[in-house]
């Protein structure tokens, strides 16, 4: 089951429901029927119709499906904070993996997903992704909109911050 709570600011460990998330930091949670998708029946086709990202692609982070040099690089920039102008949609259908996203005051949630989580992280929210250690390989399916216009914004390292929220 989804578990959500602050891991910094004033409330850091303070547990979170995923309503709450959604008021903090824009970031919508479903759970979508994952037998369902695994059997190719695609549990996702409301998801796509409702949001308009019909493209998807099943990506698979794990230690035994990429060589050791790809596995460390691909975990190190994914955990770099970093934002798109579109919405991210995932959607975790094996293992388990932890988003951290920065809420309104620009502290971080950190948002622990398993199979049949979704998550709709709002254009423009900072967040990093992040594997669980007891299990550190993961299969997501990521959906887009176009996907020649996905881009990553690495958060710049400048005192004053500005917002790129679409909410």
């Amino acid at each position: 089951m989804v578990r959500a709570y602050y891991i910094s600011g004033p409330n850091q460990y303070q547990e979170l429901s995923m309503d709450e998330v959604e008021t903090e930091s824009g970031v919508l949670y479903c759970k979508v029927n994952i037998q369902a998708i695994l059997e190719g029946k695609d549990g996702l086709d409301e998801i796509k119709k409702q949001t308009g990202y019909n493209c998807d692609q099943v990506f698979h982070l794990s230690s035994e499906s990429l060589t050791e040099h790809v596995y460390k690089e691909t975990v190190t920039e994914f955990h770099k904070e970093h934002m798109h102008l579109e919405h991210e949609i995932r959607c975790v259908m094996e293992g388990s993996t932890c988003f951290d996203v920065r809420d309104v005051n620009d502290d971080w949630i950190q948002i622990v997903l398993f199979p049949g989580d979704l998550l709709i992280l709002p254009a423009g929210v900072y967040h990093r992704l992040s594997l669980v250690e007891e299990n550190p390989n993961v299969k997501v399916i990521r959906l887009f909109k176009h996907r020649h216009t996905w881009r990553t914004f690495h958060r710049p390292e400048l005192e004053h911050q500005i917002d790129f929220r679409t909410r």
